[in-house]
């Protein structure tokens, strides 16, 4: 658009040297430059996606519902991105680094550890919940923390991944119990 601005000529438009060095160009940084080339591949790859499903649509219209599933996985983000950016942090940050590495054995390390933090954190969460009613919270902690006389001890203070298994588990039975027994 700059270069546009000073061209003249009336048959072949050119730009003189001395009006070029004469004039203050602008330019946005290096990276902003990347990220909006990058972005307009992508509406151009979109644009040619939902082109193709037009004329697709025009060709053979009983095939519209077909069309319709294209044309919504062409409007998305990929699916695993976007369900990453919607986890907290924490959580979003494990799969992050799962999705950055290419070792399998890295890989298989990243999801151990997301399950885990998973389980603590879905595991918080219902404690959370349950815990805004403190005579609920009283009266069930005895199920949810403790373990039967035939295990060994259920502490709170030094848990491990099968504890936090074992705890999500009796929380969420709870809930469904709750969620059956509603009006």
């Amino acid at each position: 658009m700059v270069r546009a601005a000073f061209l003249s000529g009336a048959c072949i438009p050119n730009v003189s040297t001395q009006t070029l060095l004469q004039t203050t160009i602008f330019s946005l940084p290096l990276d902003l430059q990347n990220r909006a080339i990058d972005l307009n591949r992508e509406i151009r790859e979109l644009t040619l996606g939902l082109k193709e499903q037009s004329r697709a649509l025009w060709h053979r219209p009983l095939d519209a519902p077909k069309i319709r599933e294209a044309v919504n996985r062409l409007n998305q983000k990929d699916a695993f991105e976007a369900w990453i950016e919607s986890l907290p942090f924490p959580l979003a940050s494990i799969l992050s680094r799962y999705q950055a590495t290419s070792n399998i054995e890295h890989k298989t390390v990243h999801l151990l550890n997301f399950f885990e933090a998973a389980s603590q954190f879905f595991g918080t969460l219902m404690t959370s919940a349950f815990h805004s009613d403190s005579q609920f919270f009283e009266e069930y902690k005895r199920d949810w923390f403790e373990t039967n006389a035939d295990k060994k001890g259920h502490s709170l203070k030094r848990s491990t991944f099968g504890q936090w298994v074992i705890r999500c588990h009796r929380l969420a039975k709870t809930t469904r119990k709750i969620l059956l027994d509603a009006p």
